[in-house]
């Protein structure tokens, strides 16, 4: 079960290669495995056009997908995230699902902010 949990990354693989356009669209897949191969994958192809999408996705539920657009948007150092993830920051102020993730993405956001 645990690895056909986890086959549908390669799945998602074969049928993007390096598509940006593709991995773009499963960020927005049901499964959690697919977004955060989707993140890592555009983390690695560093396209630009695939910020916004980045940016969304910083506020997934579930924290894999999170830790992975993080790693992914962190390569690009672009500032447009500031206020997505400042707010992502407040709404889950106190909700202890994300204290360790939103250690990174504070991080993020102290980078990003001191790249005047």
């Amino acid at each position: 079960k645990y690895m056909e949990e986890r086959a549908v990354r390669v799945d998602a693989a074969v049928e993007c290669k390096e598509d940006a356009a593709c991995w773009v669209k499963k960020l927005s897949d049901a499964n959690a495995f697919v977004r955060e191969k989707a993140a890592w994958e555009l983390s690695w192809l560093k396209d630009p056009s695939t910020l916004d999408a980045l940016v969304k996705a910083l506020s997934d539920k579930d924290n894999y997908v999170r830790s992975a657009s993080i790693y992914a948007y962190w390569s690009f150092g672009d500032k447009r995230a500031i206020p997505a993830i400042e707010k992502q920051l407040k709404d889950d102020e106190g909700a202890a699902t994300y204290v360790r993730v939103n250690q990174d993405l504070k991080r993020l956001l102290v980078a990003l902010k001191r790249k005047a």
